[in-house]
């Protein structure tokens, strides 16, 4: 979902994982000229990451690309529309609290945002599924 710097030449990944659900992962050296993991850990992108437990932050050991999100970075109206998505779901959702409703919400809406022409309705739909799966929708009575 996101990324930020952490010491010298490492970044702490914040991840929504099917099993996990959000998870902080620290990518130790990728910031080095000749990181394996550089192009590979990319926003936007279906990853299967391979965790290796530590101390503070568990350390991303490998990954695989599962899918690329290519058409999102191709429009700024659906780079927007994403980031969006991602934002809303990392400041709404607690640390290691699986949801699978959640992962394949988020799952489908970058999707449908990958491969539809871009509409406010996506991200709409999608605002109002996420906050009725947290358990903020005001349901009927």
């Amino acid at each position: 979902m996101q990324y930020r710097p952490w010491r010298e030449n490492d970044r702490l990944y914040t991840v929504y994982t099917e099993n996990l659900g959000k998870q902080t992962l620290r990518a130790h050296g990728i910031l080095r000229p000749k990181a394996k993991l550089t192009g590979v850990l990319e926003p936007f992108a279906e990853i299967e990451l391979y965790g290796i437990p530590a101390k503070h932050f568990s350390k991303i050991g490998g990954a695989v690309i599962e899918r690329r999100f290519s058409e999102l970075r191709k429009s700024l109206e659906r780079l927007n529309a994403a980031i969006f998505c991602c934002e809303l779901l990392a400041r709404l959702t607690k640390d290691n609290v699986p949801d699978r409703a959640i992962y394949q919400l988020l799952y489908s809406t970058l999707v449908w945002l990958n491969e539809q022409p871009p509409s406010r309705l996506i991200t709409m739909s999608y605002t109002i599924k996420l906050i009725e799966y947290l358990g903020f929708g005001g349901g009927a009575s």
